[in-house]
């Protein structure tokens, strides 16, 4: 009893000390906590604005991959050596561009979003097996079996198409 009575007295004799005491202390805290949420603001920040830059990379690149594989495609209607080896190049170079903005997005995907870049992967692989086989029976001069071809590489590219509109579609740019 006589410690409180101690503590209480010392208080009123000191009011003005203790308040600023208080005060400061109130301040630290106040700073340190201010650090501690702009840091996380910034880090949420440059996550997003990674997220959205890789998601991009990977839509666009995703454009520019179906319109090579749909003009190495038809390059196989009227065949002549030169263009069928140019689209091919242009083919792979999509395809690997395409392949590491999968894999930059894949970073920063969820689960149900890791599903979807896997199934497009192998659907990427389905396709240039196709248009190897094709290119392959092109340079033996064997006949194409062009038809059942280009349907499955067609079929395979439309499955990426819908996959690739659900995911614009969770990221809303529909």
């Amino acid at each position: 009893m006589q410690m409180i009575t101690k503590i209480v007295h010392y208080i009123i004799k000191y009011w003005v000390q203790v308040f600023v005491l208080i005060g400061a202390f109130g301040y630290v805290l106040k700073v340190v906590l201010d650090f501690k949420f702009k840091r996380k603001e910034i880090y949420y920040h440059l996550y997003s604005t990674e997220k959205l830059k890789s998601f991009l990379n990977f839509y666009n690149n995703h454009y520019a991959y179906n319109v090579s594989a749909q003009s190495a495609i038809f390059q196989f209607d009227e065949p002549r050596h030169e263009n069928i080896q140019k689209e091919m190049m242009n083919y792979h170079d999509s395809t690997r561009t395409f392949e590491k903005a999968i894999q930059q997005f894949f970073l920063f995907a969820d689960t149900h979003d890791e599903e979807i870049l896997s199934e497009i992967g192998i659907l990427l692989d389905k396709v240039s097996l196709e248009l190897f086989n094709i290119g392959d029976d092109f340079r033996k001069s064997q006949p194409l079996q062009y038809d059942k071809t280009h349907k499955a590489i067609i079929e395979n590219l439309e499955i990426v198409d819908e996959k690739m509109k659900n995911i614009k579609l969770k990221y809303s740019l529909a």
